[in-house]
């Protein structure tokens, strides 16, 4: 949270403009190890189906890499006309700078616990479009604080984009509500009065 609140003193504009450079590219950005757990692969294989609807779409993916499934990623941009839609950036301990300046947040997990990089995104105002697996739709609800979709639905990940990046009011309300979320359930403040309250009733159980 601290850091959060360090890099939002700036605004987004200004740190996208440091981190990327001076362009009118539509910034996502998947976070976390390329592997296939996390689905990047789910992304490029519609990256051709995001840029007819986004001209300027890039995809920033960071992280650690799993050389294997990096390889079989990089052999299908390579066999592509959109080659240079795709940045790799390793893993960097300003991740979180990254993220705040991006237009959104693309998660298309396989499988995933409690993800960080979402609660991040929620306490950025960065827009979230994530997969509906496991602890994610417990973290965001779908059409009230982010974009989520079924695996077996990829079409609603492309149109989610296309409606971060054309509908300007509809974003607000996402980010909008997925901070206030954030800040109501999953705050430093909020778990440690949970853990306060979870012990009150274990001394109570026991006296």
């Amino acid at each position: 949270e601290e850091k959060a609140y360090n890099v939002t003193k700036k605004s987004k504009a200004d740190v996208k403009k440091n981190l990327f450079g001076n362009n009118d590219n539509f910034i996502s950005i998947c976070s976390g190890e390329i592997k296939n757990r996390k689905g990047q692969d789910l992304i490029i294989k519609n990256l051709k189906a995001i840029c007819n609807l986004i001209p300027n779409f890039k995809l920033i993916l960071l992280g650690r890499k799993n050389q294997a499934f990096f390889n079989k990623l990089n052999k299908i941009i390579l066999n592509s006309e959109l080659k240079e839609k795709v940045e790799y950036i390793h893993h960097q301990p300003n991740a979180i700078e990254y993220i705040y300046a991006a237009d959104v947040l693309l998660q298309p997990s396989r499988s995933e616990a409690l993800p960080r990089t979402i609660l991040e995104a929620m306490a950025l105002k960065t827009p979230i479009i994530a997969s509906d697996v496991d602890g994610i739709p417990e973290l965001v609800e779908d059409g009230i604080s982010a974009i989520l979709f079924s695996l077996s639905n990829l079409d609603k990940m492309i149109q989610g984009t296309q409606k971060i990046f054309s509908d300007n009011k509809y974003k607000q309300k996402l980010t909008e509500n997925a901070s206030q979320r954030y800040w109501k359930y999953f705050s430093r403040e909020h778990h440690i009065q949970k853990y306060a309250n979870f012990l009150k009733q274990i001394q109570i159980s026991n006296a």
